[in-house]
């Protein structure tokens, strides 16, 4: 009878142990579906930020661009300009560069 008994216990301990264990299981396949579903949610997000930035960005640039332009062509007609006004650049012998000979 008393083994019976024990035998009886030692099974519900066992059924009681698997339980526990399909539990612990789901319980960690439930959480990594959650990590998972999270880092597919946060790379989904991180792509359409990445998206809309380089959308932005692409929409700045087409903005700016012609006042670039503008500011191109001023500085080339300022440069040329210059160059035009400038005397030549001195030779090595020009007095300018007398105080390297000592």
């Amino acid at each position: 009878m008393y083994e019976e008994m024990e035998r009886w216990r030692q099974q519900e301990h066992e059924v009681m142990e698997r339980k526990l264990q399909q539990e612990r299981e789901e319980m960690e396949r439930k959480q990594q579906q959650e990590r998972e579903d999270m880092e597919r949610k946060m790379q989904q997000k991180h792509a359409q930020m990445e998206q809309k930035l380089q959308q932005e960005r692409e929409a700045w640039e087409s903005e700016i661009q012609p006042e670039r332009e503008y500011y191109k062509t001023v500085i080339s007609a300022i440069t040329e300009r210059l160059q035009m006004d400038l005397p030549p650049p001195p030779h090595p012998g020009h007095a300018i560069f007398s105080h390297l000979s000592t």
